[in-house]
């Protein structure tokens, strides 16, 4: 496993909407499905990332003022990812199995940060 940042910057004009979020395996793994589209004129793509042998998850809701104030008007946009970044081994190297951190970022102050030992892509 390798870093490997993900970008919508860098990906064209594609975007990411986080979908689910959820503990899997009795809290071992965590599960994180996004849709993506690449462009206005192409069709979503799902993707699954499988965060197994879970070790620490930390989110950070950030939820912005008016939301708080009118909860109704929550849309899609509140999921739309800025960026998704994986950082292979850099948590306690010297275990084993070695534990990679996992970054999904938004332009505001959201976040979710993973420490896990394994990564599937189903």
């Amino acid at each position: 496993m390798r870093s490997a940042p993900y970008s919508r910057r860098t990906a064209g004009s594609g975007e990411c909407l986080l979908r689910e979020l959820r503990l899997v395996r009795f809290g071992l793994s965590l599960e994180l499905t996004f849709d993506c589209v690449a462009g206005p004129n192409d069709q979503s793509e799902s993707v699954t990332l499988v965060l197994d042998l879970l070790h620490e998850l930390h989110l950070t809701a950030a939820i912005p003022q008016g939301l708080l104030e009118e909860p109704d008007q929550v849309d899609w946009g509140l999921s739309e990812v800025a960026l998704v970044e994986l950082a292979a081994g850099t948590e306690a190297p010297d275990q084993d199995p070695p534990r990679h951190r996992l970054r999904v970022l938004w332009e505001d102050d959201r976040k979710i940060e993973a420490v896990f030992s394994a990564l599937e892509v189903p």
